[in-house]
């Protein structure tokens, strides 16, 4: 069930609010769930340990082996939302995030970091391989 695709995580905290309390959810665990939602909203902002870990469980996928399926799945998401994305514009979108981020917690650095950098290697392989491609 999707409301919106863009500020979905704002969408998201007012959800949270609105029904966790029926669970008797604290004031305080609210602001804590609401921060750790809003911590991954790009450019990610994680203030505390808790919204790190959730940061990192966000984008743990660039560091997976099945990052190409869940990559082009995010790609076809856009189209089908409108926004038309050519292969040389996704590949050249996601060498930019894969090399700009970073994972917060020592965990996911220990857990994904050499598979994020493999993903990112293979990346650079297929822009290589891209014809007309000026291999950036």
């Amino acid at each position: 069930w999707v409301i919106q695709g863009t500020d979905h995580e704002t969408i998201g905290v007012g959800i949270a609010q609105e029904v966790l309390p029926t669970f008797g959810f604290s004031n305080g665990a609210l602001d804590r769930i609401a921060g750790m939602i809003m911590a991954t909203k790009l450019p990610q902002s994680p203030t505390n340990r808790l919204e790190e870990i959730m940061v990192d469980a966000d984008l743990d996928v660039l560091g997976r082996e099945d990052y190409w399926p869940r990559s082009e799945d995010l790609r076809l998401e856009l189209t089908l939302g409108g926004e038309e994305v050519s292969l040389e514009e996704w590949y050249m979108r996601q060498k930019g995030f894969l090399e700009s981020h970073t994972y917060y917690t020592t965990a996911a650095q220990i857990l994904r970091n050499k598979q994020k950098q493999k993903n990112l290697l293979d990346l650079k392989r297929r822009i290589a391989l891209l014809p007309g491609t000026s291999n950036s």
